[in-house]
C-alpha cells in the first residue's frame, strides 16, 4: 500500500465501527441507512435503521406500504421529506425497474432523493464502482491534510479527492475506502477536538505539521434564522380532538397537527378562531412556549388547550379518538408538546 488513504484503510480495518448495515451489500439496506443518516446522529440512526428494516424488509414492502405507515415508522426522526422521497423512489424502482436497484452511480443519481454522496456510497459499497463518496468528513480531512480551505464544490477539491481516492481504490475495494474515510473523519479527524495524537497520517498532514489544525476548514458565519410564531389549538371533549393533515409543500407535508395559525410577530391580537364559535367551550388555557429549531428558521410555539362540550364535524379538520393520537404521524414539534403536557396522561 503506497497512498496516505490506504494508511487510513489499515487503521479502519482495525478500528471500524460495528454498524448493522456493514454486514451487507444489499443496495436496499445501504440506501435505507444512508438516507436515515442524513441529518441524523449515528447513535439514533441505528435504532431507526433496525425499526425500518424490520417493518419494510425489502423494496417491495416499502413500495406497497401507505405513506402514513412509513411516516409513522419515521416518527421522531425529522426531515420527513426524506421518507416521502424514499416512498416515491421505491415505487419508481418497483414499477419501472422490476424492483431492481440501479447498479451504477449515474443511474442511481437519477433517483429522487439520492444525491451525489448517497449514489457514490451505494455504487462503491454494493457494486464496487470506483467513485469517491464526498461528505463533510472527507472535505474536512482533505482541508487539514493539505492545509487548504478547499471550497467543497471547487474543481480543485473534487479533482484532488478523486486523484487520491482512485489511487487507493486501485489497491483496495472502493466501498472500504469510502467507509474508512467516513469513520476516520467521525472518530479521529473530528470537527471539534480532533484526536491528532492517534492520527495515522499525522506525519503527512500539513495542518498538523504547521500547528494550525483549528484553521481548517474555515468557519462560516451562520445566518440569522427567521423566527416564526405558531399558535396551535388542541380542542378536545375528553374523547376526541381535531387534527389537520398538512398539504402545504414544506418539510411537514402529509403530517398531522392540531389546528394552527402562524405569524411573523409575537402578537396574538391577530388570532381569530372562527371554528371555535360553533363549539361550546368549557375551559381553556395556554401552554408555555416551546422553541423548535430547524435548519432554516426557529419556531416559537404556543399551544392552547381548549375543552369543549362536544366535538362536532368541522370543515378542513378531522376528528379522531384521543386514544388513536399515536397512530398519526406528526412533526417533532407536535410530539414535544404531547410529551411535555400532563393533559395527555389521562387519555
Amino acid at each position: 500500500m503506497n497512498s496516505w488513504i490506504t494508511t487510513i484503510v489499515e487503521w479502519y480495518n482495525k478500528n471500524k465501527r460495528d454498524l448493522p448495515w456493514r454486514k451487507t451489500q444489499n443496495p436496499y439496506h445501504i440506501w435505507v441507512s444512508e438516507i436515515i443518516l442524513q441529518q441524523t446522529r449515528i447513535e439514533q440512526g441505528i435504532n431507526y435503521y433496525h425499526k425500518f428494516i424490520q417493518r419494510f424488509p425489502d423494496i417491495n414492502s416499502l413500495a406497497y406500504a401507505t405513506l402514513d405507515d412509513i411516516l409513522l415508522v419515521w416518527k421522531g426522526l425529522g426531515y420527513y421529506r426524506r421518507a416521502i422521497y424514499m416512498y416515491e423512489t421505491a415505487q419508481a424502482i418497483v414499477n419501472n425497474r422490476n424492483g431492481q436497484f440501479p447498479n451504477n452511480y449515474k443511474d442511481l443519481l437519477r433517483l429522487k432523493g439520492i444525491g451525489k454522496y448517497t449514489a457514490s456510497a451505494i455504487a462503491s459499497i454494493c457494486f464496487d464502482e470506483k467513485v469517491a463518496a464526498i461528505d463533510g468528513n472527507v472535505h474536512r480531512i482533505f482541508c487539514r491534510f493539505y492545509a487548504s480551505n478547499f471550497n467543497k464544490n471547487s474543481l480543485a477539491f473534487i479533482n484532488q479527492v478523486h486523484q487520491d481516492t482512485l489511487e487507493a481504490m486501485s489497491l483496495v475495494s472502493p466501498g472500504i475506502v469510502n467507509q474508512a474515510m467516513m469513520d476516520f473523519g467521525a472518530l479521529i479527524c473530528k470537527p471539534i477536538k480532533p484526536i491528532c495524537h492517534l492520527c495515522v497520517v499525522q506525519n503527512l498532514c500539513v495542518a498538523y505539521k504547521n500547528n494550525c489544525i483549528q484553521h481548517y476548514p474555515s468557519k462560516h458565519k451562520e445566518r440569522t434564522k427567521e423566527i416564526i410564531y405558531h399558535y396551535y389549538f388542541f380542542v378536545h371533549d375528553n374523547k376526541q380532538c381535531y387534527l389537520y393533515k398538512r398539504n402545504e409543500n414544506d418539510i411537514w407535508k402529509n403530517l398531522y397537527e392540531f389546528p394552527l395559525f402562524t405569524s411573523k410577530t409575537n402578537n396574538t391580537s391577530f388570532l381569530k378562531v372562527p371554528f371555535l364559535h360553533s363549539l361550546d367551550v368549557i375551559n381553556s388555557y395556554e401552554s408555555e412556549i416551546i422553541t423548535h429549531i430547524l435548519s432554516h428558521k426557529t419556531i416559537k410555539a404556543t399551544f392552547y388547550i381548549v375543552e369543549v362540550e362536544a366535538i362536532k364535524p368541522l370543515q378542513n379538520y378531522t376528528s379522531i379518538p384521543l386514544a388513536d393520537l399515536s397512530k398519526y404521524p406528526m412533526s417533532r414539534l407536535m410530539e414535544k408538546f404531547i410529551e411535555k403536557s400532563k393533559i395527555f396522561q389521562k387519555f
